[in-house]
């Protein structure tokens, strides 16, 4: 039993140790993370969401771009569990129309998930040179872009389409977070 508790307060010193350490070893990062933020729209949010990858993104600027896109890519990825459990709801089964716009939405948001597992592709490229670096970044932009009016679509979809009031702000609503960081993704993005 003695060696037990010698074992285990030995485990929660070295754990200790680690985590004072590994803080200290991603300050500076988060200090890089903060001053790139800075130069986005959105940059509480930036800060707030890349932070916790400090320790990932170090000073690197297309890891910090990559982990901006993966972020993007996941809550983009909410946004259409979202649209898929609302169509499936019996109110909006029964209503033809917004069920038919919900399913434009849902066809919208499956393209930008390709549209942003590309542009992620295109980033994970070791970049070489500054021609690459460029053409990269700019393929990336784009589909970023694309993804961004894929977004665009949808709203007019629900804009034109007879849906409830509480419909729209419950998707307008789901949208946002997704929109702002495509915006906080493409400035970072810009800055490779």
């Amino acid at each position: 039993m003695q060696y037990f508790f010698i074992i285990f307060f030995t485990c929660v010193i070295i754990s200790n140790f680690s985590q004072v350490f590994g803080s200290l070893y991603c300050n500076p990062t988060r200090t890089f993370i903060k001053r790139e933020c800075n130069s986005t729209y959105f940059a509480n949010l930036c800060y707030t969401l890349l932070a916790p990858h400090a320790c990932t993104i170090r000073i690197n600027r297309q890891v910090l771009c990559e982990t901006a896109l993966q972020t993007t890519m996941n809550t983009t990825q909410n946004v259409l569990k979202m649209l898929v459990k609302l169509s499936k709801e019996d109110g909006i089964r029964a209503n033809k129309t917004e069920a038919s716009i919900i399913s434009g939405c849902v066809s919208d948001i499956i393209d930008v998930i390709d549209n942003l597992n590309i542009a992620s592709i295109n980033l994970k490229n070791k970049l070489v040179n500054k021609s690459i670096l460029r053409a990269i970044k700019a393929q990336v932009m784009a589909y970023i872009k694309y993804s961004i009016e894929d977004d665009k679509r949808c709203f007019k979809r629900l804009s034109k389409g007879f849906v409830r009031d509480y419909l729209k702000k419950k998707i307008y609503y789901a949208f946002s977070p997704s929109i702002k960081l495509k915006a906080i993704t493409l400035s970072l993005v810009s800055r490779i």
